[in-house]
């Protein structure tokens, strides 16, 4: 874990000025008790200058909304004190229930933050309910303003920015991956054939959470969600494709399988060069209008002329028509960029210069079978690359995509939605009774709705986090009692010794600036922790406009802040009480068991409604993937040093490959098995793959459950022979004249096929690398 961060340097000099000012201003104001204006410039500052003023603007209309709706409370309840205190339980677990699946969750956390807090100030004397309400809201305001203030002139960033700047790395280390295969395949070995680059496999998680955070940053990428999401699925289709491909080649190069002239192979690493070419392309800045418009003219001309050289190549047979000619092209609402035009012009020439070039001639109907597999894996992969560029050129040029081309939106059940949200908002419930009874009954803590407020603090905040598990809850609880322990000496000792503001100000900056660096350098979830020591280090200083030191005061306020989380973090106990670990081993047991499912439907291509059932189970694995990819960083444990941080993401490596592999034999079965089943044709490849793969997922599964036995591969091990015998079934029609349907189709998916296998055999010795026995005895 890297401690050293610039960026977190200058992220914590402007959140501990913006500290320093918001509480000059309230005490300028002689605002009283206002505490709330630096701590929201603490959680207001964020890295973008956009999420800073969504999640500010979320603030100040939650605060707004919960301050009407307590003083409306309190002006039906004022005399009832359980009916006020029932309503505000249901106001808090409305929120925190709101808080889970809407947008806006922020504005509900803040609905029931000002719910609590207007309430507490209000508790020992109603009548200034009002006043309070007033004064909480002016101070968001305030702590909006400041963070705008600070952001905007001390070096602003944005979001999109990053989310475009590793897009294009992305898209840059795909295209020299490609030029890396084109380059092997007219090597002698296969030693060329490298495996696909990590940053690759974890491109779409990264890029999907760094486009949640743009998406808070500007209108334009809230709008253009959709397409911006059609240009992350179409960069993991063309890694599929790319995957499916790279074994076809692997396996050809090893001499198992039909072979292809070194003329073929030449046109295939130009064919893959231009691929690379299209794809750095579509990766470059938007180009002025006059560029465009040279360019435009040159690329009509290239086109024109490939064309032309297409139409008087030789023709291919009408076997190859058959299965390889259907165009690329379609019509297009957003123009593609013109590199990218000309590229994938050049790739269809050679495409059909590998079907219809004079060795081809030269090979048998079984040998030259391998050529146009490889062909049609070449048009998919055009396909994805124009997908791509499509959805490129429409953010380069501010529109959406047509709607046609958009990705459908997933529509979580009623049922899924009530399992994510439902126990958090009960925890709530549990915890505001609890600490309200024992405060009636006990009088303990000494302020007993400061109590409900921290248990508000920590449930909302774990809420925010989207996460299932308890460890941020627990190291949320570690930072307050950290901030509690560390914040005395600076009230009781340091702070009577200062005369005066700025010395006030030059004591506490270094203090606020060390709280938030390691705020902003510290990775999810640690970085929790800080996150509450800052709090305290704002609320217990206690700092008014006439200043008093008050032992007797902050040891009640701290009391009942401790009170507040441990009753917070036993109700999340209750409904949250799996390690991070354990979660991980029911995601992976959830996604393998997705996988299986759509292993099946996969396999009856029959089906009328095919497709939107492979389109359902594409989602399902996406999302629970993007889970996963969250969860990994909070599953290492010092207790267990065996399972460090290298096998945790080399496990999370195993499944993005697994899931892009299957993917793209997903795709290509669709793109190519409907057409010939349509047509009577087909291949015994997927059956006699199918009960080999669901029992290999089903052994993952049982691993997970019974940790101490291996992650068996013995299905996959035995269905070599099959395999072999299928492949030996394409090699008896070498010496034929026609090229056979059946083989074209089992070559064009047998590397997605075998891409598969390879992944679960990674994913096999990824899992048994991982001890899961350990984990499970040092559960919370």
């Amino acid at each position: 874990m890297r401690l050293w961060s610039p960026t977190a340097v200058v992220a914590a000099f402007k959140t501990s000025l913006g500290i320093i000012i918001a509480w000059g201003i309230v005490l300028w104001l002689q605002w009283p008790e206002p505490f709330l204006a630096p701590v929201a410039v603490l959680v207001l500052q964020t890295p973008y200058l956009g999420a800073s003023l969504r999640k500010g603007l979320m603030r100040v209309l939650g605060t707004l909304a919960g301050a009407l709706l307590v003083l409306a409370l309190i002006g039906l309840f004022v005399q009832e004190r359980w009916p006020l205190l029932a309503m505000m339980s249901v106001v808090l677990m409305i929120s925190i229930y709101q808080m889970r699946l809407s947008r806006y969750g922020y504005a509900w956390f803040m609905v029931a933050l000002a719910v609590a807090v207007i309430a507490w100030d209000a508790s020992a004397a109603p009548e200034v309910a009002f006043q309070a309400a007033v004064y909480r809201t002016s101070e968001a305001i305030v702590g909006i303003l400041v963070v705008l203030l600070v952001n905007g002139l001390l070096w602003p960033r944005t979001a999109g920015t990053d989310y475009l700047k590793q897009q294009r790395a992305a898209l840059v280390t795909l295209a020299e991956h490609l030029r890396q295969t084109g380059a092997a395949v007219t090597a002698d070995s296969t030693t060329g054939f490298s495996s696909m680059p990590k940053a690759l496999l974890r491109a779409g998680p990264e890029l999907r959470e760094l486009l949640a955070a743009a998406e808070l940053d500007t209108g334009h990428f809230r709008q253009r969600h959709q397409t911006h999401e059609a240009q992350i699925q179409a960069l993991t289709a063309t890694l599929g494709s790319v995957m499916g491909l790279t074994e076809n080649l692997r396996l050809a190069a090893a001499g198992r399988r039909a072979f292809l002239t070194p003329p073929q192979r030449q046109v295939l690493r130009e064919a893959l060069e231009q691929l690379a070419m299209a794809i750095e392309s579509t990766s470059a800045h938007r180009p002025t209008a006059g560029a465009t418009a040279t360019a435009t003219a040159t690329a009509t001309a290239t086109a024109t002329a490939t064309a032309t050289a297409t139409a008087t190549a030789a023709k291919p047979s009408a076997g190859a028509r058959q299965y390889a000619s259907k165009p690329h092209s379609r019509t297009q609402a957003v123009t593609i960029s013109t590199a990218a035009q000309v590229a994938l012009a050049e790739v269809e020439s050679r495409r059909q210069r590998l079907l219809s070039g004079p060795s081809l001639a030269q090979q048998s109907g079984g040998d030259s079978a391998l050529a146009h597999a490889l062909a049609a894996q070449l048009q998919a992969l055009v396909s994805h690359v124009e997908t791509l560029a499509e959805a490129s050129a429409a953010v380069a040029a501010g529109r959406a995509l047509p709607r046609p081309q958009l990705p459908p939106q997933t529509t979580v059940p009623w049922q899924t939605r009530l399992a994510l949200a439902l126990p958090n908002s009960l925890a709530m419930g549990l915890a505001f009774w609890v600490s309200v009874l024992i405060w009636v009954q006990l009088q303990w803590p000494p302020q007993g709705l400061l109590a409900v407020v921290m248990g508000l603090v920590l449930i909302g905040g774990h809420t925010l986090q989207k996460t299932s598990v308890l460890q941020p809850a627990k190291l949320t609880l570690l930072g307050f009692l950290i901030g509690i322990l560390s914040t005395a000496p600076i009230y009781l000792v340091l702070m009577p010794q200062l005369d005066g503001f700025v010395q006030l100000a030059l004591a506490l900056f270094p203090i606020y600036f060390a709280i938030a660096y390691f705020l902003h350098a510290l990775p999810a979830p640690h970085h929790l922790m800080f996150l509450r020591i800052g709090i305290l280090a704002i609320m217990l200083l206690n700092l008014e406009p006439h200043q008093v030191y008050d032992a007797a005061g902050y040891i009640n306020a701290a009391l009942s802040i401790a009170t507040g989380f441990l009753i917070g973090v036993a109700a999340l106990a209750l409904v949250r009480g799996a390690t991070p670990q354990e979660q991980l081993r029911r995601g992976i047991k959830r996604l393998l068991a997705h996988l299986s499912s759509a292993q099946q439907a996969l396999s009856d291509l029959d089906r009328s409604d095919i497709k939107a059932v492979l389109g359902q189970h594409e989602q399902q694995l996406r999302s629970e993937l993007q889970a996963l990819s969250e969860l990994l960083p909070s599953a290492y444990s010092a207790a267990v040093p065996q399972n460090d941080r290298d096998r945790i993401l080399a496990l999370g490596d195993a499944l993005q490959g697994l899931v892009t592999r299957f993917r793209g034999l997903q795709q290509a079965r669709v793109r190519w098995g409907v057409d010939l089943r349509r047509q009577g044709l087909g291949t015994q490849l997927g059956r006699q793959l199918l009960t080999p793969l669901v029992t290999t997922y089903d052994a993952f599964i049982h691993k997970l459950d019974h940790p101490t036995g291996p992650a068996s591969v013995v299905a996959l091990d035995a269905s070599v022979s099959d395999v072999r015998a299928e492949l030996a079934r394409i090699d008896a029609y070498r010496h034929s004249e026609q090229v056979n349907a059946d083989v074209v189709y089992t070559l064009t998916i047998a590397g997605h096929y075998i891409a598969v296998m390879h992944a679960l055999r990674d994913l096999a010795m990824s899992l048994d690398s991982i001890d899961w026995a350990a984990w499970r005895r040092n559960r919370f």
